[in-house]
């Protein structure tokens, strides 16, 4: 995956406030708020983590990059001085302004191995698009059988055809009475329908 304009991830960030950031040779690339949490962050960021398997948004930097709860001194983070000076420093760019967030058009699946686990709710896969990077949580827990490897060549098929060949995963269902909390398509339709027109 290439790292995504500025421009892109200005829309992504909508009317937050950010800074992009890179490692030193410029593959991997995160989006940070004021709090240091992860609003965006590519595959390569993603690898280079100290718990990989772990779900990445939301999380902050220093505990990703450095498995702390503690914010790193101004001194050493320059994400911290670009943000007390709202300034571009060290080639961290400031992100801000832009629209709504949208997915896009799908570039990238991560899928997850066959015969792992999962928990409803909690990730099993990662969504890239044009616009962002988008943790998938399991609609239930159970264990997965079969991964849809045409995702590998084809990663829009779930632009596509997310109910045919779009598929992620085929999961043994461990608990079926989650299957009670799920929303129907109908009323997932509806709560889409709401969403666009608000």
């Amino acid at each position: 995956m290439n790292n995504y304009n500025s421009s892109k991830l200005e829309k992504m960030l909508g009317d937050k406030f950010g800074v992009e950031i890179l490692n030193s040779i410029g593959l991997a690339t995160a989006v940070i708020d004021r709090e240091f949490n992860i609003l965006w962050a590519n595959n390569q960021y993603r690898k280079v983590q100290e718990e990989p398997e772990r779900p990445i948004i939301g999380r902050k930097c220093y505990e990703v990059s450095f498995n702390s709860k503690v914010p790193c001194s101004e001194k050493i983070c320059a994400v911290r001085r670009t943000f007390k000076t709202s300034k571009d420093s060290r080639g961290l760019k400031i992100l801000k302004k832009g629209g709504q967030e949208k997915m896009g058009e799908i570039l990238y699946v991560e899928l997850p191995s066959k015969g792992r686990k999962i928990v409803q709710k909690e990730s099993f896969s990662t969504l890239e698009s044009v616009k962002a990077a988008f943790d998938v949580p399991s609609p239930v827990s159970g264990q997965i059988l079969e991964v849809n490897q045409k995702l590998n060549q084809d990663p829009s098929l779930v632009n596509k055809d997310p109910y045919g060949e779009g598929w992620l995963v085929k999961v043994k269902i461990f608990e079926p009475s989650e299957l009670d909390s799920l929303l129907t398509s109908s009323e997932y339709e509806k709560i889409v329908e709401k969403n666009q027109s608000s």
